[in-house]
């Protein structure tokens, strides 16, 4: 997750998502079918119903409508006909017969890879949406979490643990989020080393476990930021200002890490505040990126998105909701997010959720969402493009697969896969 960019701090952590993520190569859909409850094999044809709705669905990331209407045929007989070859795994979770149908109600796990790549053999895609290169990181362990901030300026080192623990109001938002999103905040003793200059991230791995263990939290959430003095670039008028923001969370149990992060923010020091915004912009930047990769506890106060429902967080007045797939990487997302915001007569862009189905970001614009559709296609990062369209009330936007490089030696042609070979 590179180069998030920043937007006001609050909008940046506004949702440490709310739903759980599912490994970026498996897509994960409830679905129900019936068929008729004398057949000898009821059960069977009606999970092959449920698997073709499933697989139909799932192809909606991979495919459009038009690119499927293409090759119809092949996609009917190749795809959906051999629905159970995409199936990763299946739990039958209602089994009933009502007015003579036995209904099944399936929660299916589809590979998405094996899917595309299929796709791709027969025509129907030529590219597959990609992520940023790093599969998710995983939900942390259990719903307690200790938080270990450190501010550092040119003349103040300022913590919340260890023997000169003290008050960080820079973090305040961040333990607010925490809080609302399901985590509950341990509070860090005030006891042990005092923190010090010394490193780029506020604490050893070793040292922030300790400090959970003694909180009895489940994972231990390192923040620090810090703001140098006002230097002067070489060929740029006026002095500047730098901060950089790391934060690293680690499962308390294994010592793993979640997400280790770091972001850096150049400021113009034009202004007396300018240490302090480029700190909160910093801030800004890592927990956007926190927000792209860390989910809610489970039974947390948001609801999350079904895998191909419409946002639950509904649009209001002067709002339009934008749906990003989840396969896009976190920077094009953040860069999409200060895109919007920076719109003549929008008030502000902000990510307020993340799930199965995507990311959602809310744009308080006087646009219609035709107009903010038309916006979205405008913007372009890390050389993808995005395209946009407005369906269910919501603009939802796809962005490109990565540039593909071409090979420097040539490529001798692949025979076309004949019709009921094999697949991998």
């Amino acid at each position: 997750m590179r180069n998030a960019v920043g937007t006001m701090f609050a909008a940046a952590v506004l949702a440490l998502a709310s739903a759980s993520f599912a490994d970026d190569d498996i897509a994960e859909l409830t679905v129900e079918a019936d068929a008729a409850a004398g057949a000898s094999d009821a059960r069977v044809l009606a999970l092959d119903a449920a698997f073709a709705d499933a697989v139909n669905k799932a192809v909606d990331e991979l495919a459009s409508r038009s690119q499927i209407a293409a090759k119809r045929a092949d996609y009917d007989k190749e795809i959906i006909g051999r629905a159970r070859l995409w199936i990763a795994s299946f739990t039958v979770t209602r089994d009933q017969v009502v007015d003579g149908r036995r209904r099944l109600t399936v929660d299916v796990r589809i590979d998405q890879h094996k899917l595309g790549v299929r796709l791709q053999q027969l025509g129907i895609v030529q590219t597959l949406p990609e992520g940023d290169g790093a599969a998710p990181p995983a939900a942390p362990e259990g719903d307690t979490v200790a938080l270990l901030a450190r501010a550092l300026s040119p003349s103040s080192v300022r913590a919340n643990y260890g023997a000169a623990a003290t008050k960080v109001p820079e973090f305040d938002g961040v333990k607010a989020v925490l809080a609302a999103r399901g985590y509950r905040l341990r509070p860090t003793p005030a006891a042990g080393p005092a923190a010090n200059r010394d490193g780029d991230i506020p604490l050893s791995d070793s040292a922030a476990l300790a400090f959970a263990g003694d909180a009895k939290a489940d994972t231990a959430l390192i923040v620090g930021v810090a703001t140098g003095e006002p230097a002067t670039i070489r060929g740029a008028l006026g002095p500047f200002v730098l901060a950089t923001a790391r934060a690293r969370w680690l499962q308390r149990k294994s010592g793993n890490p979640i997400i280790d992060i770091e972001r850096r923010v150049l400021l113009a020091a034009n202004a007396s505040d300018a240490p302090e915004r480029a700190a909160r912009a910093a801030l800004g930047d890592v927990m956007a990126a926190v927000t792209a990769g860390t989910v809610a506890v489970r039974g947390a106060t948001a609801a999350p998105l079904g895998a191909r429902d419409v946002p639950t967080v509904v649009a209001g007045d002067g709002q339009v909701a934008v749906v990003v797939s989840r396969a896009a990487p976190a920077a094009v997302v953040a860069a999409l997010v200060k895109a919007l915001g920076t719109q003549s007569g929008t008030k502000r862009a902000e990510l307020v959720q993340l799930s199965p189905a995507g990311y959602v970001i809310m744009v308080t614009t006087p646009h219609s969402m035709s107009k903010v559709a038309g916006q979205v296609r405008k913007v372009t990062a890390l050389e993808r493009t995005i395209s946009a369209d407005v369906k269910n009330n919501v603009v939802r936007a796809v962005v490109s697969a990565a540039p593909v490089v071409a090979p420097v030696a040539p490529v001798a042609p692949v025979a076309p896969m004949a019709a009921g070979a094999p697949n991998d």
